[in-house]
């Protein structure tokens, strides 16, 4: 949303935005151009959950030990 963030500023647009809690940052979208420490913790949480679940689901698909599709997930490409 970086892109809204810099027409808003060519606009001369100031977003007015209030924080209710640690978590709710979607109006950092509209003040930051960086992740703040709240949202990159909350969206590495969401990634580890998603990279679990798929381990989950292939694992048992494939009759495959998760140890084995981690280390093969996590392999740079030889070039």
């Amino acid at each position: 949303m970086l892109i809204l963030l810099c027409v808003l500023e060519n606009l001369g647009i100031e977003p007015e935005v209030e924080r209710i809690g640690k978590y709710k940052s979607v109006g950092d979208q509209l003040t930051r151009k960086t992740m703040s420490e709240d949202h990159h913790e909350m969206f590495t949480a969401l990634l580890d959950n998603i990279y679990t679940n798929w381990l989950d689901k292939v694992s048992s698909a494939r009759g495959a030990m998760q140890v084995y599709l981690k280390t093969y997930s996590n392999l740079e490409s030889i070039n």
